[in-house]
């Protein structure tokens, strides 16, 4: 088996920079939190991100790996949020249609526990992508 390492996961990470009516910025935090995540903000968001890359990676078809050319491999997940932000629809796509199919099987079985959030509680209810970049 290859060596696979997550090299980052931005559905977590996603820094979202708001306009508002004066010149200056908002930085609203938005990502996946697990609903069994507590704490403040932050704490929510370290917790869920090792959630989820514990999830992903104990679900992913690990003999399709060996297939995978070595170097960069990166897929987009595409998904609806609804207005408890669950997420459905969930679209994996990727130059390697291996991989791409790999992880469309794991997001398949997406938990509801994971569900998009927005920092100051807003909801965000629409269509989403975000990016995966694994190495190999």
């Amino acid at each position: 088996m290859k060596l696979f390492l997550t090299v980052s996961i931005f559905l977590i990470g996603v820094v979202c920079k708001a306009q508002t009516t004066s010149p200056d910025f908002e930085i609203v935090g938005i990502g996946i939190i697990s609903d069994a995540c507590v704490g403040e903000w932050d704490e929510k968001a370290d917790c869920s991100e090792t959630l989820v890359n514990r999830y992903l990676l104990s679900n992913i078809d690990w003999a399709s790996m060996d297939t995978v050319p070595k170097g960069k491999q990166r897929i987009e997940l595409k998904f609806d949020v609804d207005d408890n932000g669950r997420l459905s629809n969930l679209v994996v796509e990727s130059e390697n249609i291996s991989f791409g199919k790999s992880f469309q099987k794991v997001v398949n079985s997406w938990p509801e526990e994971f569900k998009y959030k927005r920092e100051d509680g807003m909801k965000i209810v629409g269509r989403y992508s975000s990016f995966f970049s694994f190495y190999f």
